[in-house]
């Protein structure tokens, strides 16, 4: 019998293959968008990207984000960042 421990590790598991999966997804459209200069191909990545990371209802009610979404340029990379 799984131990509450056994069940979290389980939904982290299949959580990050999800993730994953759709990062594989945007990789590929963004590089397609590349390849042919599809403007509406890489909107359409930019807009799942930023659907993906909107705040999403939690069981408790509460609004929770993607802790994994981060802006293009970090603060951290504030020196290197374009002018």
């Amino acid at each position: 019998m799984p131990t509450g421990f056994h069940q979290q590790l389980d939904a982290l598991t299949t959580t990050i293959a999800e993730l994953c999966a759709h990062a594989g997804r945007a990789v590929q459209g963004a590089t397609q968008a590349l390849l042919h200069a599809d403007v509406a191909l890489a909107e359409s990545v930019i807009s799942e990207y930023e659907r993906s990371c909107a705040p999403q209802p939690t069981p408790n009610g509460t609004p929770s984000s993607c802790w994994l979404c981060m802006p293009p340029w970090p603060a951290i990379y504030a020196p290197l960042s374009p002018p």
